[in-house]
């Protein structure tokens, strides 16, 4: 391409970045109306419903407990075998930030309940997250060519996609990652006390979003900022800014006692996916191969690094990768701990197709096809694929709830979506996982048992999740269920859901 044409997309850059945007929101938008709210979607909404009705976001709807998360705790109950850690010692959501929910409260209280009208307002984070990836290649490299670029790729990304037009919390750490390294670059080249305030303000909110991330984001501006360049003195700013984090901070953490469900084990207790490991070993690997390379060679100006991704950039990119996976919990550990990065890998991808295809530079192209070829590798471990259908039989249990005329006291139980079937109906819904056996086993009225492939489910008496791979009665005896369900009508709704329907206990036998 020539320069005349480069010449021309750097004149018309806000006319290219305005159709990358409305690209990005057309890819968002296809479907999003069309798919069932799914469990983690589910838990967001409610969430929010609970905020408009109570004030604050707790531990039940519609009369029974909320169970989101899959690390219990056992307990005698004449009904739940175990308890919800997110909720264990506190009447309040304590498992996740509220941002997301208050966020979300509003939307609903206007325009109800739907697949469009919960998904939308988060959808709006993807605009202001292009705009600070090129605000942030802007201040890295001084090229409108690569900041369009990065923008581009993260238009199109099919990950950011799957994930941003979710009504989750993905798109808001999508725009807190780049926004926190946006002002804290700004106040640290410039010392405007706003740009301080706006870190903070910036930091608060990702406290509230994702509190781990936010712990994160301050080991990693603790280090850059005060020991690897000490440019921040401690100064009656930096105190008055470090009151107002707490202030904002510390008193949602006793409120909902944080601390009687915080857990960080992460990799050290997880049962190891292959996916995030692979990332980041080939990390380590990448980066301990090139600094051989430099040995050996003596050969300073080869591929260096910093050359090519600032340090800045370069620092918080690997201290996420390594860092991060440790800090998680155990229950969280999954391939989308990584979405925060995806905004700052575009950033560094456009940088090297500019230096390979524009500047000739390629030697760099290891460089990318490693990169490249570690995102492939994580896109397609990554689970934003079951917000694509993997819920459509959800309808047909709703239907076939409806035609055999279930009743509101009767028993609804499922191993998977059981938000999500709270949400769209009225019936009894109870989590499979969490119950009493002799609950089930003794429930006088019709038991509906929904088995879906997938379902996370307790490995026995331990707080560890496994995978169930088959849809038969043994399901059911796992959890000590079958002399309730052994002779009950079998309806398989598809290859992969399978129905116990179980007549009144009086009617058992007969």
């Amino acid at each position: 391409m020539s320069n005349n044409f480069y010449k021309y997309l750097e004149k018309k850059y806000k006319v290219i970045l305005l159709i990358i945007v409305v690209l990005g929101a057309g890819l968002r938008l296809i479907d999003t109306h069309k798919k069932l709210i799914w469990q983690d979607e589910a838990e967001t909404v409610i969430n929010s419903i609970q905020v408009i009705e109570d004030g604050y976001p707790h531990g039940y709807f519609k009369g029974k407990k909320i169970f989101e998360s899959k690390l219990r705790i056992e307990i005698d109950d004449p009904v739940y075998a175990y308890t919800e850690s997110n909720f264990y010692g506190s009447k309040y959501e304590n498992n996740k930030g509220w941002l997301g929910y208050y966020y979300l409260a509003p939307f609903v209280k206007i325009f109800g309940v739907s697949e469009l009208s919960v998904r939308l307002p988060f959808l709006l984070f993807y605009i202001l997250t292009t705009i600070l990836i090129f605000r942030l290649s802007q201040i890295f490299f001084d090229n409108k060519i690569i900041s369009l670029l990065a923008c581009f790729l993260f238009a199109i990304d099919p990950v950011s996609i799957l994930y941003g037009k979710q009504a989750r919390y993905y798109s808001i750490i999508m725009l807190m990652a780049p926004a926190l390294l946006y002002f804290n670059y700004l106040y640290t080249k410039n010392k405007r006390i706003i740009y301080l305030w706006l870190l903070t303000t910036s930091l608060i909110l990702t406290f509230h979003t994702h509190i781990l991330l936010c712990s994160f984001i301050i080991l990693f501006l603790i280090y850059y900022n005060f020991l690897k360049t000490k440019t921040i003195k401690l100064d009656k700013y930096i105190v008055y800014n470090l009151g107002y984090f707490l202030l904002c901070t510390v008193p949602w953490l006793i409120l909902v006692k944080f601390w009687t469900n915080f857990e960080t084990h992460g990799i050290a207790s997880s049962d190891l996916n292959f996916i995030p490991i692979l990332w980041i070993i080939g990390v380590l690997l990448y980066l301990a191969l090139y600094r051989v390379y430099k040995f050996i060679t003596k050969d300073k100006k080869y591929l260096h690094i910093n050359e090519i991704i600032p340090s800045y950039l370069l620092h918080f990119f690997c201290g996420y990768l390594i860092i991060f996976p440790i800090l998680i919990p155990a229950e969280s550990f999954s391939d989308r701990i990584f979405i925060s990065l995806l905004p700052l890998f575009t950033i560094i991808i456009s940088r090297l197709i500019y230096k390979i295809f524009i500047k000739k530079r390629t030697k760099l192209t290891i460089t990318l096809i490693f990169l490249l070829s570690i995102y492939l590798v994580l896109m397609f471990g990554l689970r934003a694929q079951m917000f694509y259908g993997k819920n459509s039989w959800i309808n047909s249990v709703i239907r076939y709830a409806q035609e055999t005329n279930l009743k509101n006291d009767d028993l609804l139980i499922t191993n998977w979506h059981d938000l999500t079937l709270s949400l769209y109906t009225d019936y009894n819904i109870y989590p499979l996982y969490t119950l009493n056996p002799d609950f089930v086993n003794n429930y006088p009225n019709r038991v509906l048992a929904i088995m879906s492939l997938k379902a996370m489910i307790p490995n026995g008496t331990t707080n560890k999740p496994r995978i169930h791979e088959n849809l038969i009665l043994e399901e059911a005896r796992f959890y000590n269920f079958s002399d309730r369900l052994k002779n009950c009508k079998k309806v398989y709704i598809d290859q992969y859901t399978l129905i116990f329907d179980c007549p009144k206990l009086e009617n058992y036998e007969k």
